[in-house]
């Protein structure tokens, strides 16, 4: 599937001069919900409800940080322009998964850095806790 920027119908409520951003990003848009996302990691589910956003609720939003410095490293080994645009386009979609997290957090009162019992954080440690391991007091 190519996911090259590509003239779109002029959206009326797209702000004058960001006409590109919102291609990018409706580009990002496409690729999870009707191309790699919706045909490898759907399950016939909502955005809201598959494992891209389950995960980082139970791994927190470290985990799609890491995902994403992954992808963006990978960049770099690419020859196919194509295939790069296809990689940073997913990093995005695991932006907006963690920003999805993020506001539901917020939403439910779940203050940021604060771990549930059952989860296990990649990289959301608070600077205290990160200490607190580090001079062996956990």
């Amino acid at each position: 599937m190519n996911h090259w920027p590509r003239k779109q119908e002029v959206n009326l409520n797209t702000v004058p001069g960001y006409e590109d951003l919102e291609q990018v990003l409706s580009l990002a848009y496409d690729r999870a919900a009707k191309g790699k996302g919706k045909e490898r990691h759907a399950d016939d589910l909502p955005f809201r409800d598959q494992w891209i956003i389950e995960g980082l609720e139970i791994h927190g939003i470290g985990a799609a940080l890491f995902q994403a410095e992954k992808k963006i490293r990978e960049v770099k080994n690419i020859k196919d322009p194509q295939a790069k645009a296809n990689e940073l386009l997913d990093v995005m979609v695991y932006m907006a998964a963690a920003v999805l997290v993020l506001s539901r957090q917020a939403k439910d009162s779940i203050a940021p850095g604060r771990v549930p019992e059952k989860a296990f954080y990649y990289g959301d440690a608070t600077l205290d806790q990160l200490e607190e391991v580090t001079h062996g007091r956990i």
